[in-house]
This record gives C-alpha cells, sequence and structure tokens, in this order.
C-alpha cells in the first residue's frame, strides 16, 4: 500500500526520463536543468501521498482492511515516509546510464543488497514495529549518499539540489499543520467506527488538498502551471 505512488505515479514519470537524458546527455546544462525540474515535478506529486499516508495511516488501515492488520500501522506510516526517498532516486540510476556509467547504480544495488538484510535481521528481533528502524537509518543512509552522489557527478550544487525541491516540502508541512489541527479539534467527533475513518480520510484528503495547492498558488503560481503542461 505504501509502495502504491511509486508504482503507479513514478514508474510513468520514468518511463519518458530515460530518453529525455539520453537525448540531453551532450548538453550539460539541459541535462541538469532537466533532472531537476523531473525531481520537483515527482516531489510535487508524491510527497503529499506519502505525508498524507503518515497522518491518516490509522484511518486507512481501519477502513480498508480488518481488525488482524491492525498492528501494521505504525509500519505502514513508517513506511510511506521512507519511501520519498525511493521517489528522489527514482531517475538517479536514469541519469548514470545516459552518461555510460551504468555500472554505478549496480554498485549501488550491491550495497543495498549486503546492507538492508543485516538491518532487518538485527531490526526484527525488536518486533514488528522495530522493522521501520532500517527504513529510517540505514535506508536513509543508503540513499541520501546516492543522491549526493549523483548530483555531485553530474555537478549540481547540494543548496541547489535543496532549493529545487524546497517548496514542496513547505507546502508539505503546510499541509501537515492544517491537517493536525483539524484532527486536534476533532471536528467529527459526531461519527464512530468506519463511518468516522472514512469521515476523517474525506475531510483530511479535502483539507489537506486545498491547502497544499494554496500554498503553490500563492507562492510558486508558475511551476503551478507549467506542471499542468508537463504532465500533459
Amino acid at each position: 500500500m505504501a509502495q502504491i505512488p511509486t508504482d503507479k505515479i513514478v514508474s510513468v514519470i520514468n518511463n519518458v526520463s530515460f530518453s529525455a537524458f539520453s537525448q540531453l546527455q551532450n548538453d550539460k546544462q539541459g541535462f541538469n536543468k532537466f533532472y531537476l525540474n523531473i525531481n520537483k515535478v515527482t516531489l510535487t506529486i508524491v510527497l503529499p501521498l506519502f505525508i498524507g499516508g503518515f497522518i491518516v495511516g490509522d484511518d486507512i488501515i481501519r477502513l480498508f482492511l480488518n481488525e488482524k492488520w491492525y498492528p501494521i500501522i505504525t509500519v505502514f506510516r513508517f513506511l510511506c515516509l521512507s519511501q520519498i526517498l525511493t521517489s528522489l532516486n527514482a531517475v538517479n540510476s536514469f541519469v548514470h546510464s545516459a552518461q555510460g556509467r551504468p555500472q554505478w547504480s549496480l554498485y549501488y544495488n550491491i550495497v543495498s543488497v549486503i546492507v538492508m538484510p543485516i538491518s532487518f535481521y538485527i531490526a526484527v528481533k525488536h518486533g514488528l514495529n522495530g522493522i521501520v528502524v532500517p527504513w529510517l537509518s540505514s535506508y536513509l543512509v543508503l540513499s541520501a549518499g546516492w543522491i549526493v552522489i549523483s548530483i555531485r557527478k553530474i555537478g549540481i550544487s547540494f543548496s541547489r539540489y535543496c532549493l529545487n525541491v524546497a517548496h514542496p516540502f513547505f507546502a508539505s508541512i503546510l499541509m501537515c499543520v492544517a491537517v493536525s489541527l483539524m484532527h486536534r479539534q476533532n471536528y467529527l467527533f459526531f461519527f464512530s467506527g468506519k463511518m468516522h475513518s472514512l469521515s476523517v480520510l474525506i475531510f483530511s484528503i479535502l483539507v489537506g488538498a486545498i491547502f497544499y495547492g494554496g500554498y503553490f498558488w500563492f507562492f510558486d503560481k508558475k511551476f503551478l502551471i507549467s506542471l499542468k503542461s508537463f504532465t500533459r
């Protein structure tokens, strides 16, 4: 469930990324501009979904699954956060392949195959919720390192990379505050059971979408308009 946005959305973006990177491999400025743009587009689309999954993960599980799955609520919520890094790393393999370094992706995957199972083996001894620890420690380090290596190789500074994705993160923070305040005030207390979970989920999506989209409308309207033509 946590991987649905990655599988359905990021995979579609990846289908067109490699050919575009290949065409721009001799145009450094254009290559880097497209890399930054594709990362911002990806993050703008998936970040509210993953952050939203973390915030309302309890209601999602209770609404769509039965009681035997309730123990995975914590795991699901934190797996949503880990998928943010997966999305940011999605195009890095294409970047290296387009520039004639496909073996670098192989090296990264080999390191991941070695490190992650060991991390899981250690974490699983601490119970079901302990399985999220590798995703927020080992996987975080591996993914962040892969991003840093990739942007350094193509000549993008870390500060430029962070500024490029700043608006999606700030918009998500605003969305989190708005949805969290709605939950704290418990405006939907008159509902109960499945109806409560459904009502909370619907209102959370509406509130989150309004504040997330509103941020871009006021602070990055140009990108919001370009996003429409880009996705088309």
